[in-house]
């Protein structure tokens, strides 16, 4: 079954149409498939992208618009765009010529992994990413540039530039490395969650993208799916006091909670369409000095621990 097909079977099981978060139709680019109307989408200067619109109803027409890159337009709902050479956040949005729906997808263009001198890029420190044969470890295509004048770029409905930041110490710019993939499914588990009677706005995070430097630096190991930008270390706290709130309603907010959450999102395994979204599930505790949280990583293939 292809991802396409996939996604369609999960935009048709959602209960999210009433947040406004998705749109109509799906938007395919690279190997991803999206239904939220707001998606970021990762590129290198010059990077050549196929945008399609995909199952839209057989009549419909849809436009891309854009100020920048170049476009063609390829064939009925599809297109090329050809990304800036300018690093920066570039919105593209795809809609239908009624002006009933549309996508944006918020494009930004990196600053490639090349540029990367010695640890360091711009004063960052990044460190040194670790090499290996496996595809799943690849060296990033390049990094985001995050500033104050675009860290509340959002790249879902729900989650912005920022929250993904590296948790180091040093001033603007900072970098950042995201997968689309991760992004869509962290949208995704919420969405889920949200329809299963767990109201919150979004998730905290405890960790997101950790550069290589910062992941040696509190010990973890040095393949971290947290240095490849598609790992996330996560707790639900809507009354925002810091811990993971009593989702199991026993009166108490301790690792049962974690384990309440951990739970619904093993489940969702048991969902053909969530097959594009495999990988790792961790289960933390709370200690003295945190909240127990839940480890969220799209590696490509089943990991579990902590439960």
């Amino acid at each position: 079954m292809k991802i396409s097909l996939l996604l369609f079977m999960i935009m048709c099981s959602w209960n999210v149409r009433a947040q406004k978060i998705d749109a109509g139709f799906l938007v395919k680019f690279k190997d991803e498939v999206t239904p939220y109307r707001i998606t970021g989408v990762f590129v290198v200067p010059g990077e050549k992208i196929k945008i399609e619109t995909l199952f839209e109803d057989k009549n419909a027409s849809y436009i891309l618009k854009t100020k920048d890159g170049n476009t063609e337009e390829v064939a009925k709902n599809v297109w090329s765009w050809t990304a800036p050479q300018l690093k920066g956040v570039y919105p593209i949005t795809v809609k239908e010529s009624n002006n009933l729906d549309s996508i944006v997808l918020n494009c930004i263009v990196m600053i490639p992994f090349s540029e990367l001198k010695g640890e360091s890029l711009n004063g960052y420190k990044i460190g040194t990413y670790p090499k290996s044969s496996n595809k799943l470890y690849n060296l990033p295509k390049g990094f985001i540039e995050v500033t104050k004048a675009n860290e509340q770029t959002l790249v879902t409905p729900h989650y912005k530039l920022k929250d993904f930041l590296c948790k180091q110490a040093g001033g603007y710019p900072k970098y950042v490395v995201l997968k689309e993939r991760g992004i869509i499914k962290l949208e995704t588990v919420q969405s889920q969650l949200n329809a299963a009677g767990i109201r919150f706005d979004k998730f905290s995070f405890i960790s997101g993208y950790r550069t290589p430097f910062y992941n040696k630096s509190i010990g973890n190991v040095k393949n971290s799916r947290h240095v490849f930008g598609d790992a996330y270390d996560i707790y639900i706290d809507a009354n925002k006091n810091g811990r993971m709130d009593d989702l199991n309603g026993d009166g108490k907010e301790d690792k049962k909670d974690v384990l309440f959450v951990y739970n619904k999102i093993n489940d969702l395994y048991k969902q053909p369409w969530y097959k594009p979204f495999i990988g790792g599930l961790g289960l933390y505790g709370p200690n003295s000095r945190r909240t127990g949280f839940i480890h969220l990583d799209s590696r490509g293939y089943r990991a579990r621990w902590g439960q």
